[in-house]
Order: structure tokens, then sequence, then C-alpha cells
């Protein structure tokens, strides 16, 4: 039988059979008509009625000389459908151009390494100092250095693969519900641009970043021969400091997008740096088993005096802070970033075996620490400057927890020296956990006590307990809660002297709000000691703080060149689906 297939204006007679399918009349007339496309992208009606690909034509009763129309589908649906997918394609397929010039992705495959190592550390402590297996140890590190470069490149290649096929596809005006097939070539297209661009960003990242590596590899060769390390090593020294000074240097050249980046360098120099001062003193308060007050001080003021220094002095080049001591010394004199110094890359640490002497959150510093937060408020200059920026009763009130928290670890005494709702507090939980060992007299007056609160009581009450509880009267402990006491005295006049002056509220002596924060602030004060340590860990395991600086200058760098590179790599593609290229 014959029938008339309408396509696209034209109209051609097309022999067949009645029980031939939808299906293959249509790959049968593309084929004849020289059309290389997916025979899922048509589709047949006959009198305004969608013909299902897999009946036959006597299932729609199409007779001889019939005439039937072959439709091309649109993808996404309607233009505003399709238009939406567009739109949602694009904003997808710019991420990589405002991500990759942050610099993020080399310090977060180095974070990512760091954590791995951290997590699996008590079984590198287990092979190394139980079982003696070094070798081990060093290969396992290998594989970890090998891991974080991996995670590196996978990183690069999804943050710029992943948003050029979701364009790509929706270029096309594929949409997830279609066949996988029908967008085999838009994700080819994609994920072979996106295989090339994260060669480029890692040749370019190269580049910016190892090249000092290359020189030194040599520096370190040419050493081992007097005449090559005193002629060809001063050459190569200097090589390589200009290269340090200069390697950033092309980015200057990029209009707008250049100035834009060495601000936004400059701002991280000094950003990470004043992030480093602050890990440092934070763990040097808690993280101590002796506290000098003294050396803090010194070491916040030496800090904040190379940070000033660096923020005048600091440029694109970052060849400010190479040299420069980015981690505080630690109280014997070492530093504290001292693991690149103590075994190779690959090698075992010395002091892995070694208990660790850090106590993070030590209870017997909280007195220092507010003797040393106390002696800001005694200085002129820095006493106003709090009382400019209207935090003073915060910062009294801070000084007044970590004395507080002092008298607590002086044991069950201080329940006793508070007011009288910390009093009766402390006394219910003596009932309630000791009330074996009291004799009814001693409980009598407590019961007393709680009714009516007569604080002519306590003193009969102390010796009571200390007798009950078979604790010793020590006149050194009671004198050190006296200090104290008189400490937080003094901060009280201060404060009555400072509301009256500014015409501000303050309740005197002990509150409810001022024991809830105390309570709150000193589990966060914990908590961050703890964690200024940890992250000081992590950074020094990163390497130190001039390394990071320029991992994320060379990362920001290569990711503006490359990101130029994607703009016109996506006109492109833009232009080849225009023209149906792909």
């Amino acid at each position: 039988m014959n029938i008339y297939i309408k396509y696209d204006l034209d109209k051609s007679i097309f022999n067949t059979k009645s029980y031939q399918s939808i299906k293959s009349i249509i790959n049968e007339y593309l084929h004849l008509n020289s059309i290389y496309d997916n025979i899922e992208n048509y589709f047949i009606d006959y009198n305004g009625l969608c013909l299902n690909n897999d009946y036959s034509l006597e299932k729609y009763d199409i007779e001889n000389n019939a005439v039937i129309t072959l439709n091309k589908k649109i993808k996404g649906g309607s233009l505003k459908n399709r238009i939406l997918i567009i739109v949602f394609g694009v904003i997808i397929g710019i991420i990589p151009i405002f991500v990759l010039p942050l610099g993020f992705i080399p310090l977060t495959a180095g974070l990512i390494k760091v954590i791995i190592e951290k997590s699996i550390n008590t079984i590198f402590k287990y092979l190394v100092c139980t079982l003696g297996k070094v070798t081990l140890y060093s290969r396992l590190n290998v594989l970890l250095f090998c891991i974080k470069y991996f995670i590196f490149i996978l990183m690069i290649y999804v943050t710029i693969t992943f948003p050029l096929i979701i364009f790509c596809i929706s270029l096309k005006g594929h949409t997830i519900l279609d066949n996988p097939t029908s967008m085999c070539k838009a994700i080819s297209v994609g994920s072979t641009t996106g295989l090339i661009l994260t060669c480029i960003f890692l040749m370019i990242y190269s580049c910016f970043k190892f090249g000092d590596y290359i020189l030194k590899f040599f520096i370190n060769i040419f050493k081992l021969t007097y005449i090559t390390n005193t002629i060809i090593n001063p050459i190569l020294q200097t090589l390589m400091q200009i290269y340090d000074k200069l390697k950033y240097l092309p980015i200057k050249f990029i209009p707008v997008l250049g100035e834009g980046l060495s601000a936004y360098f400059i701002v991280l120099n000094l950003l990470l740096n004043i992030v480093n001062v602050i890990l440092s003193s934070i763990q040097k308060l808690g993280c101590k088993l002796q506290f000098n007050k003294q050396d803090f001080l010194k070491n916040v003021m030496s800090g904040v005096k190379s940070l000033k220094k660096k923020k005048h002095g600091s440029s694109v080049h970052g060849s400010s802070v190479h040299g420069s001591s980015v981690h505080a010394s630690s109280e014997d004199g070492s530093s504290d970033n001292n693991s690149s110094k103590q075994s190779n890359i690959f090698g075992v640490n010395n002091i892995m075996c070694e208990p660790d002497l850090n106590q993070c959150c030590a209870a017997e510093n909280y007195e220092f620490i507010g003797d040393s937060l106390s002696s800001l408020l005694d200085n002129d200059v820095t006493s106003d400057i709090i009382k400019s920026y209207k935090i003073y009763p915060s910062f009294v009130l801070v000084v007044e927890a970590l004395y507080g928290a002092g008298l607590d670890r002086l044991g069950y005494n201080t329940g006793l020296y508070g007011p009288l709702y910390e009093q009766k507090n402390y006394l219910n939980r003596i009932l309630e956990s000791n009330s074996e060992k009291l004799k009814d007299i001693t409980k009598d007056l407590i019961y007393t006590f709680l009714t009516n609160g007569d604080q002519q009581l306590i003193p009969k009450i102390k010796n009571a307990l200390d007798t009950n509880l078979n604790i010793p009267i020590d006149q050194s402990k009671i004198d050190e809660v006296n200090k104290l006491k008189t400490k937080i005295d003094n901060l009280e006049e201060r404060m009555i002297h400072y509301s009256n002056k500014e015409n501000a509220a303050y309740v005197v002596g002990g509150s409810l709000f001022k024991t809830i924060f105390k309570f709150i602030f000193v589990n966060i004060f914990c908590n961050v000691v703890t964690t200024a340590k940890t992250s000081e860990d992590v950074i020094s395991k990163m390497g130190d703080l001039y390394e990071m600086i320029d991992m994320l200058k060379a990362g920001s760098s290569s990711g503006l060149f490359v990101s130029i590179i994607y703009i016109i790599t996506v006109i492109v593609i833009v232009i080849c689906s225009i023209f149906n290229v792909f």
C-alpha cells in the first residue's frame, strides 16, 4: 500500500505494508532521506492523533493513499519550559567562573587529607609505637600524599565538568526524563571540554605552585659539590627569589579582574595572619600546663605588631610573609610548626609516640587568664578602646566568669562563698550525694539554712562538713578563695563606677544571669581553646601559614585564567549549538 508522508513542508509517497510498525516507517523514512538522527526524536500523527511507535498502520485503520505527518519533537516542551531549562543550565554553567578564582579547592583538598590522617592517627600510632611497623607507616603516608592530589584533581574536574555537562544538556533542550542515549553527544562534549580545561588548570597551577620546588631540587643537588654550590647556587637562589616575587605579576595585566584579585590576595594575607595570631593566642590561654601571663601578653603584642607590619608592607607577590614567623614560639623556645623539621614528607615523626604535653582548658589557668585580661582593664589605652566599643560590661563579666571558674576548681568550699541561691544549690547537692556521711546535727543545720537562709550558720555548716566528710581545713585554699573574691569585688567596683558614669543599670553581686553566663562561657571557652588547638595542628599538618597563603594564591590565579578560558569555551559551545555542530 502507498501512503503520503508530510515532513517539514515536503510531501512524498511511501510504499509500505499495513502490518509495518510506525517506528520502522520513521526509521526507513529517515534513512531514505539521509537524516541521521535518533528515531526517538520523531513521532507521526494522523488526523491529529499521535500514533504509538510500537503499533502498526492497521491498528489505526490507515488505508491506501492516506496522508500522515512526521514531526520532530520539540525538546523541553513548551517555549516557556525550554527557556526555563536553558536559564537553569546557564546558571549552573557559570558557577565555575565564581568558584575557581576563590582558590579554596587546593586548600580544601589538603584539609581533607589532614582529616583522613587524623581519623586514622590512632592506627598509625599503634603501627609505629606498638608494632614497630615503620616501613608500613611510611608507605601509608605516601598513599595519603597521593590521595591529597587525587582529591585535588578530582575536585577541579568535578567543579569544571559537572556544570559544563548540565549546560550542554540544557542547551540541547534535554531534560532528565529524556532517553539517556539521546544525551550522549551533549554529555560527551561537556565531559571532554571539562577534561581539557582541568588539564589547563593543573598546568597553570603547577607553574605557580611548583616552580620554586624545581629550583630547590637543583639547589639541593648542586650543594653536594663545592664548585657548583659556590658558582651556580647563588644564581639559582637569586632566580628563586625573583620567581617568588614575580610569579603572580601576570594577573595584574588582566583588566579590572587582575586588580580585584590583587586586592583579594592582600585581604587573604591579612585575614589568615589574623586568624593565625588569634588561634595561637587562644590555644596558649587554655592548652598549657603552665601558664605565663607575661609570655602570653608578649606573644599577643608581638603578633599584633607583626600584623601591623604585614598590613602596611604586604603585597600581591606574597614575599612579605616568606620567612616571617607565622607561628608563635612555644614556651620552651621551640617552634610550634616543627613537623616538617622533625620528619621528612614521608618519614616518621620523632615525637609521634611521646605523650601529649598539652592540656586544653586547664582549670589551673583560669585565674591567670583572668589576671591577663584584667590587666587590659588596668591599661588606660586598652581600657578606653574597650569602652569605646561599648563592650566594657561584657568584658568585665567574662573576667568575673573566669575568676568564678577558678573558685569552682578549689573544691566544695566555693559553694559556700557564692550568693544565697548558689549556697542553697550547693548544700542540696551535698545532701543528695553525701547524706549517709553527714551526722544528724549537720543535716539539721543545713535544713535550717535552706529554710531561713541565715548566713550566720555558714561557718558552723562549713566546720561540720569538714568534720563529717573528713576533709581537713586548708587555710591556703581559704586564702586563695579570699584572694579571688577580692578580685571579683574589685571588678564589681569597676562596674559600679562605669555604670554610674554611663548612667546605666547594673546588678551588684551574684545573680542568676551571672551564674548562667559563667556556666555557658566556661563551656564555650573550653570548646574554643580545644578547637583552636586542633586548628593549629591542622594548619601545621598542611604546611605553614605561608604555604597555605601560597596555595590560595596559586589556586586563585589559576582559577582566574581558567575562568576566562571557560567563558570563551561556553561562547563557542553556544555558537556550535546554534549551527547544530553538536
